[in-house]
């Protein structure tokens, strides 16, 4: 209610707010089901599981908070009409377009650095976040460049939530990669 209400019609204020959820929604597991079997014996095993859940907490709030701009771009119109006050609407269309275009890189290099320096010796993992997370995420860095239309950010929003969508899915590699 308070978000719906109130939050929402703040400049990125109920951006983060639902990004920091969906995050949350992933460092839940790690709280509840990490914590509570953790024992002197799997201390440090623990410890990298909740280290490799709140790496993908982290991607999951910057991959949503570049969907939120990217929907406050599409529905500029809307907004404007319901006096809200997003990010476009304070600053253009075009000024938000243009941070939205540089925050891409963020999770892009976030990610290439993860891959280099935790999975480079894990082939499969390295192969699969290249193909289903790094080119997409690429695509999505040159796409926000050109896009102009509501369908481009329709399309840009689109493409976030199939990054998020491979993001989770690549932690079912995490079984294989720490067999290894």
């Amino acid at each position: 209610y308070v978000y719906a209400t109130y939050l929402k019609q703040i400049m990125l204020i109920g951006n983060i707010v639902i990004s920091l959820l969906v995050a949350l929604s992933i460092i839940i597991v790690g709280v509840f089901e990490l914590l509570p079997s953790l024992t002197p014996s799997n201390q440090q095993t623990q410890a990298i599981f909740f280290k490799v859940i709140f790496d993908y907490a982290l991607f999951a709030f910057i991959i949503n908070f570049l969907r939120e701009i990217a929907k406050d771009i599409e529905d500029i119109d809307g907004d404007y009409k319901a006096e809200m006050n997003t990010l476009p609407i304070i600053i253009g269309r075009d000024r938000a377009k243009n941070i939205l275009a540089v925050l891409n890189f963020i999770p892009l290099i976030a990610i290439i650095y993860y891959v280099v320096s935790n999975l480079y010796k894990q082939p499969v993992a390295v192969g699969y976040f290249l193909i289903f997370i790094i080119a997409p995420l690429l695509y999505t860095c040159i796409k926000s460049f050109s896009a102009e239309t509501k369908k481009d950010f329709y399309h840009l929003s689109n493409m976030y939530k199939i990054v998020m969508l491979f993001g989770m899915l690549s932690l079912l590699l995490y079984k294989y990669i720490i067999l290894k």
